[in-house]
């Protein structure tokens, strides 16, 4: 049996990484319609909600289950994360660092420490 912190570390390491890179490529020249302008903030939210799922996973299982303290934890990393792949992705080409982007991974990733803390409070996932 795989110890439970290789089983929530590993996700969130691949995760992680592949955020990284996916971040650090050159984005799409300017040019789509104006009614689209916002629609990155969709993915922002999406991508940090899955980062909010597996960052307050391996939190809760390196902290021994003790959820708020584990919530507080994963949203600060998270969120400092956020900031620092806006910064990081000025020097990007076609890329922007933008604070309502920002806002959007933050708001992903509260909602991502939502779902496990709604999954646990319906018995479908606990600290092994």
């Amino acid at each position: 049996m795989l110890k439970p912190s290789l089983t929530t570390g590993l996700p969130l390491l691949l995760w992680w990484t592949a955020m990284f890179v996916f971040t650090s490529l050159p984005g799409e020249p300017p040019g789509p319609p104006a009614w689209l302008d916002n629609a990155d903030k969709l993915g922002h939210a999406g991508m940090f909600w899955a980062l909010g799922v597996l960052l307050l996973r391996w939190v809760l299982v390196r902290s021994g289950g003790r959820a708020p303290w584990a919530v507080i934890v994963a949203m600060i990393v998270g969120a400092a994360y956020g900031a620092l792949d806006e910064l990081h992705q000025q020097y990007i080409v076609y890329r922007s660092c933008d604070v309502f982007d920002w806002l959007a991974d933050v708001a992903g990733l509260a909602a991502g420490c939502c779902t496990v803390l709604w999954e646990r409070a319906r018995g479908h996932w606990h600290v092994a």
